[in-house]
């Protein structure tokens, strides 16, 4: 029974996830739809034929619909899938890589069971949170596509996440992993960056007054190097 006591915790966010996973995949088509998901196709596939993020596929854009380069972490993200693709001849390898937001989304849901729990949820209402994500809001139809949005989802839910587990802890390697993954949702979307100062607070208001008097140095030199790194992905598109 999914919800019986003896359950193990780790066994409920799996069960969420594979789940998802099996209803995205009925409404998954594995097409790129639109200029942004084939430009960020296209860098996944530069990095592993080309070792690069040139983008030459898409060259034919600048005739009639001129795009810009994206941040580049999605790219990379999904390299496995398009080597996964790689090693099976037989596989599509667009279609391959469009499993990137199955998998990023049913992983988020699982996270939010997670974080609902954190706060203090029974498990009923856990569940019911993280499948009404994943199966009542635009999540789902974002699992059809290859867009940034849903990374950048689970980049927040993550780090909202490990925001708890600080403040349950007082352990600063929390607090470092937090800034982290935010920084790596920049590195997905530079407007991402208008979330930094948002979780910095967050970080600042949860810390006990004397060691905010210990660590308050490192940690703006961290966010000015967050910051600095957001700075250099927007400079490099």
């Amino acid at each position: 029974m999914i919800l019986g006591r003896d359950l193990r915790p780790a066994r409920v966010p799996l069960a969420i996830f594979f789940l998802l996973c099996a209803v995205y995949l009925f409404t998954y088509n594995g097409l790129l739809r639109s200029i942004d998901e084939l430009v960020l196709f296209s860098m996944t596939e530069s990095l592993l034929q080309r070792g690069s993020l040139e983008t030459p596929q898409t060259l034919f854009a600048g005739y009639h619909n001129p795009v810009g380069r994206p941040e580049p972490f999605q790219a990379l993200a999904a390299v496995p899938l398009y080597a996964l693709a790689q090693a099976n001849p037989e596989w599509g390898k667009i279609q391959t890589a469009m499993l990137f937001n199955i998998l990023v989304t049913a992983a988020t849901a699982s996270l939010l069971w997670l974080i609902l729990r954190e706060m203090g949820y029974s498990q009923l209402l856990s569940l019911a949170g993280a499948l009404i994500l994943g199966l009542a809001t635009i999540s789902w139809p974002y699992t059809r596509t290859f867009f940034r949005e849903p990374l950048v989802a689970l980049a927040y839910t993550l780090a909202f996440w490990l925001l708890l587990r600080y403040r349950a802890s007082g352990q600063v390697r929390w607090a470092v992993s937090c800034l982290i993954v935010v920084g790596l949702s920049i590195a997905t979307k530079f407007t991402s960056i208008v979330s930094l100062p948002v979780f910095a607070l967050g970080l600042w208001a949860t810390t006990a007054s004397e060691t905010r008097r210990r660590l308050w140095l490192p940690g703006v030199g961290l966010a000015l190097a967050l910051g600095t790194f957001g700075t250099l992905t927007l400079w490099a598109r």
